[in-house]
């Protein structure tokens, strides 16, 4: 494996582009191997102690504490600066020193420890403001008798030594900038955007895509010495659809790191709904095995969550401390409510649950009954193909006096005729689903058409017009009186996104499977109308009133 970042035999600096797969080789490196690593590359001290040893200068009233995440991000830093690593997200909660590892310490590093002072990088956050705080710490690290010291080939331009951009006689420099800052028309071997959303915007569609777009399309392009950069993404989760969501979902070249506040073996990073398609990473992430451990407890003991958690809702303390913007219990449909089943013959054992506040909820799964009243396909349709559209939702279902049982389950992005192989797929695979519902919009006609033919009980579903809001309200009470049972999560593992995407709505990135389900139940379950006899009878109840 070529090391990349190695010292050839007269000093230059060597930089080959590694190959697509080089994350890979983490997977096989042992402690001492990686070690042997940093020998071969002459880098005179690794990241973390670093860290450890140039903190006092840029804190010096603060104690330092070390944890275990502070290892796990210099591990991945680490990785990028020896080119095993290309693009990089990291989540983490506020506070846990993502910042000073990042923006501060990492590049001196690169510079000094690490060997290649003319590798360039370019810093942004929402504010500049931000940046230019960290610029200013990675300056006095650079400019300290104790780095000097220590390195005294790194040393900075003088006309070029400002709040946002110093430069050092070997080639290397840091610029700091903002979220579509002027100063970024410079290209870098190194991109980062540090927390490059502004919580208190986070909520406007236009300042999201705003954010993704000048990531995707703008940052992109701006190279360095080499014909690629290497890209970081370092931020707390404000919302499925923030730059993390979109890099989770459309950027299968990323590696991710995944860290929050207390640990759950059952949290996963995904967007509600949405498959992750970028990699887990090939380096050791989290390291904790008891839930509820917290990430660090030296700074942020159970006292202090709980007062976090007090001060924050639900939903913000899921996203940036717990890293994935969905709250235990949904805005409409709550965690408390779903109940479970398994197939007669199976014991998969029970289905544990995070509820309101954190709390444990255990579900015992019911037994799916031998006999039922019928079986039908719900579908949730969409226009469009594209990475970012809606996806098809299509759900089989069984009856069982007042209880419904979800059995399958198809989530994809589709066009037309990828649609109607589905259709047909479903149907196929369930023929005792005698009826097809779909909502009566979209292409759902089109579609209907299309199959009349060679399909029968295809029945559009109209909603009167009342949007998916009006529609789930409406339904509510079926899922929270416990007549919805999902299969279990052992035997269909999809089921884990459905309920991310449950809860979520309707503040969730999808919510196609939500409409498939609410399709389903109002064909099912119709709001019954009353009888003349029974309006009479009701109104006798009332003598006031009919003597006015």
């Amino acid at each position: 494996m070529t090391i990349a970042g190695s010292i050839g035999p007269k000093g230059k600096q060597q930089r080959p582009r590694p190959e697509p797969s080089t994350s890979d080789a983490l997977r096989f490196l042992t402690e001492e191997e990686r070690d042997r690593l940093f020998t071969l590359g002459r880098v005179t001290m690794r990241l973390s102690a670093f860290v450890r040893q140039a903190f006092a200068i840029v804190e010096p009233q603060t104690p330092y504490a070390h944890g275990p995440h502070i290892e796990v991000l210099c591990a991945h830093l680490e990785a990028m600066a020896f080119g095993l690593l290309d693009k990089l997200l990291m989540n983490i909660p506020p506070r846990f020193m993502k910042s000073l590892l990042v923006a501060v310490f990492f590049p001196a590093w690169v510079w000094g420890p690490f060997g290649d002072p003319g590798a360039r990088f370019i810093y942004a956050s929402y504010r500049e403001r931000l940046s230019m705080r960290d610029s200013l710490r990675t300056r006095r690290i650079v400019e300290s008798p104790w780095y000097r010291e220590r390195f005294p080939r790194v040393q900075l331009l003088r006309d070029q030594n400002e709040k946002l951009r110093f430069d050092n006689t070997l080639g290397g420099y840091r610029i700091a900038s903002s979220i579509g800052g002027g100063n970024t028309g410079e290209g870098a071997d190194y991109v980062f955007a540090d927390d490059p959303h502004n919580a208190k915007k986070i909520w406007s569609e236009i300042e999201r895509e705003n954010v993704i777009e000048w990531w995707d399309d703008v940052m992109s392009t701006r190279t360095g010495r080499w014909s690629f950069n290497r890209r970081g993404v370092i931020m707390q989760r404000l919302h499925e659809q923030d730059l993390s969501g979109h890099i989770l979902a459309t950027k299968p070249d990323y590696v991710h790191v995944f860290l929050p506040m207390e640990y759950d073996p059952g949290l996963t990073p995904s967007r509600a709904g949405a498959p992750v398609v970028t990699q887990p990473s090939p380096l050791p992430v989290d390291w904790r095995t008891t839930p509820g451990e917290l990430l660090w407890e030296q700074r942020f003991d159970r006292a202090s969550v709980r007062n976090i958690k007090a001060s924050m809702t639900s939903y913000a303390y899921g996203g940036q401390f717990q890293q994935v913007p969905t709250p235990s219990e949904g805005g409409i449909i709550k965690r408390e409510w779903l109940r479970f089943w398994e197939p007669p013959d199976e014991d998969f054992g029970p289905v544990v649950l995070r509820g309101t506040d954190g709390a444990r909820l255990v579900r015992t799964p019911r037994k799916l009954p031998v006999e039922v009243d019928g079986y039908a396909q719900a579908w949730d349709f969409t226009f469009k193909k594209r990475l970012e559209s809606d996806f098809v939702a299509g759900h089989v279902y069984c009856k069982a006096t007042l209880d419904v049982f979800l059995m399958d389950r198809l989530f994809e992005r589709m066009g037309f005729t990828e649609t109607l192989a589905a259709f047909r797929e479903l149907t196929t695979l369930w023929p005792e689903a005698n009826f097809k519902y779909y909502e009566d919009a979209a292409n759902g006609p089109a579609i209907e058409d299309s199959l009349r033919a060679e399909i029968q009980g295809i029945v559009a579903v109209s909603h009167e017009n009342e949007d998916l809001l009006a529609r789930v309200h409406a339904q509510t009470h079926i899922i929270e009186s416990g007549h919805l049972y999902l299969p279990h999560p052992v035997m269909c593992p999809w089921v884990n996104e459905l309920i991310e995407m449950l809860v979520a709505f309707p503040s969730g990135m999808h919510d196609d499977d939500l409409a498939a389900l609410v399709t389903y139940l109002r064909k099912t379950f119709p709001r019954p109308a009353m009888s003349p006899e029974a309006q009479a009878r009701r109104r006798t109840r009332y003598p006031v009133i009919q003597s006015r």
